[in-house]
């Protein structure tokens, strides 16, 4: 079984309207821990981390083999019986 771990589209982010931006932005901090708190600031900062090359971002933690332009590599586990 693969598991691949949850993951934001920073593109997809941008493209949302005004109105989904608001329901997830309590769930976005910046590196700092910082709560965003106005679209604005939300929205220049998803646009600086696209120009960092940041596609992705984690929920949580990232995981073995994390990377912010592709994601989560996605991890081969084993059913048990």
């Amino acid at each position: 079984m693969l598991t691949i771990h949850c993951q934001l589209d920073v593109g997809g982010l941008l493209t949302s309207d005004d109105a989904e931006l608001r329901k997830i932005m309590p769930h976005i901090k910046d590196g700092d821990g910082y709560q965003f708190t106005d679209l604005a600031t939300l929205k220049m900062a998803l646009v600086g981390l696209l120009s960092k090359g940041v596609k992705f971002l984690p929920f949580g933690e990232p995981c073995d083999g994390w990377d912010y332009a592709t994601g989560c590599p996605g991890h081969d586990e084993e059913i048990a019986q």
